[in-house]
């Protein structure tokens, strides 16, 4: 994946059903937004205590339905 010009590799699960005449593709994938220089209020970077509430991880749930 690719976010802000810095590059990571993303591994995750593919579930695959049938879906009418085509399929659904569903994928969870959990990201650390801290590997893409995204640092703003990161979790354990100094000076950004007060600020914690933002997670360093997010989640992203793709949906993806073909056609016959």
């Amino acid at each position: 994946m690719k976010i802000k010009d810095r590059e990571n590799p993303l591994s995750f699960t593919t579930n695959v059903s049938p879906v009418g005449s085509g399929k659904r593709l569903s994928a969870v994938m959990n990201i650390d937004r801290t590997l893409y220089g995204i640092e703003y209020a990161a979790k354990d970077k100094p000076g950004s205590e007060k600020d914690w509430f933002i997670l360093n991880d997010f989640t992203l749930n793709v949906n993806i339905l073909t056609g016959n």
